[in-house]
């Protein structure tokens, strides 16, 4: 899942981007755990990227049924919102990334 970019301001870097990137964890009883949104954060981290927050994203949940009109959900997940910052590189040209 991609995240909304914002764009922040100026370092001696060049701009800085903020990044708003969901995270979290699906739970399935045939196909176990599934999580979302670290392997897009790591990049980032590994890139420079910086955590600015983390913030309450919500429940995820899934319709098991529907009886006598009452819908019957079971919690199947949880996301965190992560704030993190990303420099762009200038390139030789002077553009950025």
């Amino acid at each position: 899942m991609m995240g909304a970019v914002v764009l922040l301001g100026t370092q001696d870097t060049g701009r800085v981007r903020m990044r708003e990137i969901e995270v979290g964890i699906r739970i399935d009883a045939h196909e176990g755990l599934w999580f979302f949104g670290t392997e897009e954060i790591n990049d980032l981290l590994r890139h420079g990227g910086r955590v600015l927050a983390i913030e309450p994203g919500g429940a995820i949940m899934r319709r098991i049924g529907e009886d006598a009109g009452n819908v019957q959900l079971t919690l199947s997940g949880f996301a965190l919102k992560v704030k993190i910052d990303v420099p762009e590189h200038r390139g030789q040209d002077g553009r950025t990334d």
